[in-house]
């Protein structure tokens, strides 16, 4: 395909960027090739380990042998007629033993001696490692691989590429290969479209400096670098041949560079090498284990049935399928590879115009090249009558996303455990929150464990999808880092979430149950003691009414005389002490006379003296409801006096019991009701710390219930 690029500063920077970027990508592509090749051709079990396998089951093979002979025998003397039957016959039976003794012999490696063994990967080597049959596809596969016999098939590039010897090196197919792909977007430019590149006269360079350049290009031996060192290399055209394209005594370009597109297909490429490697290295596993096992469906081989739907056909097929798995998959992708080459050099012939139509259909078509890319290792084997469907082209790409995925995972969430333990901490400790080990040891050691578990799950997930394992694996991800974070919030950590399992192992009960346990049992106390201070609040209210105008209830009164001195009378009624206050008031007098004694007003008017005589009245008033002295007619009233008189209490700082005191009645009321009160206050603040850490209990609970980590 012709080029009309004329040479221009701008543009040589341009091809420069991306010859760079090719070198890498395309060197890339050479390495991973010799990856691909040595993995191929690798030998997983020895010859001598194969040798003392068979040596170890031969008694057991013969014995099958001749009990299957014997079988045939007695079958042939109780019915003659099936002696002479081709397959289940006596003679049958014959041929497919020695059938199966010849094929036993052509799985077992060779006695060959060193001195013929020649170098290592030879013929003689082969055979001696593997037998004569494994040992010839090995070869065979090697020949393939070494000589990229099938790109050169797909691609068409034997004119220009001497064939490699038969032992090449991997490094010199990788080489060929990263080479032939780079030669389907350089190529020599020509001076039409019809222009063949290996005519010199339709060249679009025919001068002497461009003729050696285009023979470097033409080495079988060439590397991508040494071509793509020569991709700003131009030429004065002088007589543009009539093609009105070309102008006359312009610079234009060897070659002929689609720069962006061998980028492209490069890096694709690349990724399809990868994949390759890992399904080229499970097909190694796959066909030592058939290697190890052959003898046992050769030896069933002497069983008609075990021809098509037992053991021998079963392994026939695994055998066939696993081997041309490589050959299929490799000629997939070298025919897009051309249909590529094609695309970019001839264009997709389709009876549509040109614009939006137009390039949308080429859009799809080249949409179906890949779909159909996917499922051709399939498709092909079905076409081929092999029922046995392999994994598909990009499997190995699956599995390399299923590990990528597992690494990302491990880092996005050890990163989300870091920041949600830290969370977690700030929310769960605000006292010390701050310090290092919460700050900083804490949350490292959850990222730690926590990248651990999403990185394993991520894995798991990914193992498990059919496809996009990626995807799938960071949805999980996703899913436990919005779980840990949900949780972080509630302060649930990943150690807290770990002893609560830890303790309901051993315990049967989590702390969140301890929590709800706990709560039930304070907020009774709570209730307990609000209604026994309540008990004792409604005596000592009703009990003050009544005494504040019963006749015949006493206390005592306690005054300051005109010195100052205090004094005590005793058996002074509440209800007269107030009367008698009154008339001294009403009559304007400085004393009071109450009981024959004579009180200063002054000390008479003071309030916390009338509520001393009443507190007084009260307790006597009190001690006779419950000697029975005064009759009240509240019944329940009656029960509560009696019930606070027979009560008593724990005192928790002296550990005492405390009885109540009947001859201060009054005094002992008041003082159950402030241990009530104590009581009450201590069971609720008890009660705001259990709930307090309950949200975090319930998140650790749930967090050890669903295994986030």
């Amino acid at each position: 395909m012709a080029s009309y690029w004329q040479q221009w500063w701008l543009m040589d920077g341009i091809r420069i960027v991306f010859a760079t970027i090719d070198s890498i990508i395309y060197s890339l592509i050479s390495v991973l090739y010799q990856i691909f090749f040595n993995v191929s051709n690798a030998t997983l079990i020895s010859g001598e380990t194969i040798k003392a396998f068979y040596s170890r089951i031969q008694l057991i093979l013969g014995i099958l042998v001749m009990f299957k002979l014997a079988i045939s025998l007695i079958s042939g003397i109780m019915n003659p007629d099936t002696i002479s039957d081709n397959k289940k016959g006596f003679f049958g039976i014959i041929k497919r033993i020695v059938l199966s003794l010849i094929m036993l012999v052509l799985i077992v490696p060779l006695n060959i001696p060193t001195a013929d063994l020649g170098e290592s990967g030879s013929y003689n080597s082969q055979l001696n490692n593997n037998g004569i049959l494994f040992g010839t596809l090995y070869e065979f596969q090697n020949i393939v691989l070494s000589q990229n016999t099938i790109a050169r098939l797909v691609l068409g590039v034997s004119n220009n590429v001497e064939s490699s010897d038969i032992n090449s090196t991997a490094k010199e197919a990788g080489n060929e290969l990263a080479t032939i792909i780079l030669k389907c977007f350089v190529t020599i430019n020509v001076k039409s479209d019809e222009g063949d590149p290996l005519n010199q006269e339709d060249r679009m360079c025919q001068d002497t400096d461009s003729q050696e350049v285009m023979i470097t290009y033409l080495d079988p031996t060439v590397s991508p670098a040494g071509i793509l060192n020569h991709i700003n290399e131009y030429c004065d055209v002088g007589d543009n041949g009539g093609i009105p394209e070309i102008d006359e005594g312009e610079d234009y370009y060897v070659f002929n560079y689609r720069l962006l597109l061998s980028s492209v297909v490069g890096v694709l490429f690349v990724i399809v090498l990868l994949g390759f490697i890992i399904d080229v290295a499970i097909r190694a596993f796959k066909l030592a284990i058939l290697r190890l096992i052959s003898p046992i469906p050769i030896i069933s081989y002497i069983d008609p049935k075990s021809e098509q739907n037992g053991a021998f056909g079963a392994w026939v097929k695994s055998v066939t399928t696993t081997y041309i798995d490589l050959f299929t998959r490799l000629a997939i992708v070298y025919f897009i590879l051309f249909i590529i080459q094609e695309f970019s050099t001839n264009g997709i012939v389709m009876d549509v115009g040109t614009g939006a139509v137009g390039l949308f259909s080429k859009v799809f078509i080249i949409l179906g090249l890949f779909f159909f890319a996917k499922e051709a290792p399939g498709f092909i084997q079905s076409s081929l009558g092999i029922q046995n469907k392999g994994p598909g082209l990009f499997s190995g790409i699956g599995k390399m996303m299923g590990v990528a995925s597992g690494i990302a995972g491990a880092y996005r969430g050890g990163i989300n455990a870091f920041r949600a333990s830290r969370t977690a901490s700030e929310n769960s400790d605000l006292t010390n929150s701050g310090s290092f080990f919460n700050k900083w040891v804490k949350p490292m050691g959850a990222g730690v464990f926590g990248g651990a578990s999403s990185g394993l799950s991520a894995l798991e997930t990914a193992r498990d999808a059919k496809d996009h394992q990626y995807r799938r694996a960071m949805n999980k991800v996703n899913e436990m880092n919005a779980k840990r974070t949900q949780y972080a919030a509630n302060g649930s950590t990943w150690w807290g979430s770990h002893k609560d399992g830890v303790r309901q192992a051993f315990t049967g009960m989590n702390k969140y149950d301890q929590l709800q346990r706990d709560e039930s049992i304070y907020k009774r106390k709570a209730e307990e003691a609000k209604q026994k201070g309540s008990l004792f609040d409604s005596i000592m209210k009703e009990a003050k009414d009544k005494a504040s105008t019963h006749r015949d209830t006493k206390g005592t009164l306690t005054y300051k005389d005109a010195t100052g001195s205090i004094k005590k009378l005793t058996d002074v009624n509440y209800n007269d002490f107030m009367a008698a206050r009154q008339d001294a008031m009403n009559r304007g007098l400085t004393q009071m006379t109450i009981n024959n004694k004579q009180i200063d007003m002054v000390s008479a008017m003071d309030q916390q003296t009338v509520n001393d005589l009443l507190d007084s009245n009260t307790s006597d008033y009190l001690s006779q409801v419950y000697n029975g002295t005064i009759t009240s007619k509240n019944q329940s009233f009656v029960e509560s006096v009696n019930a606070a008189a027979k009560s008593s209490y724990h005192d928790e700082a002296t550990h005492a019991k405390v009885q109540f005191d009947i001859n201060n009645f009054l005094g002992s009321a008041k003082q159950f009701k402030g241990h009530y009160a104590t009581d009450e206050y201590n069971a609720n603040t008890k009660l705001d710390e259990i709930r307090a850490n309950m949200p975090q209990a319930k998140a650790n609970a749930e967090r050890s219930k669903h295994d986030v980590r």
